[in-house]
């Protein structure tokens, strides 16, 4: 094999391995499916805890610590756009 030819083969060879590796990264950071936000979230903030659960049914549960008085709540979420998520009327603000 020339020196020609193993360049174009090392060429062809990278090229269709960062393709690959393009397509595998893009298949992650393009998961818009509730599944992928879908987990439990905690926040301490102010002497309050703020517990919520997303579930990939679109469902939530939320429980909410202030004042030693623990609220808890369930409802529906939804996911729009890239970055985006709307709850149902039930759930707790601060």
């Amino acid at each position: 094999m020339n020196q020609n030819t193993r360049r174009r083969l090392t060429m062809a060879i990278g090229t269709i391995l960062s393709l690959i590796v393009l397509v595998l990264w893009y298949s992650v950071a393009a998961n818009y499916d509730y599944g992928a936000l879908a987990g439990t979230y905690v926040l301490n903030q102010d002497g309050e805890t703020c517990t919520l659960h997303l579930k990939s049914d679109r469902t939530f549960t939320q429980d909410l610590v202030r004042s030693g008085s623990v609220e808890h709540t369930h409802g529906t979420w939804h996911r729009f756009g890239e970055a985006h998520v709307e709850f149902s009327s039930e759930f707790l603000l601060r």
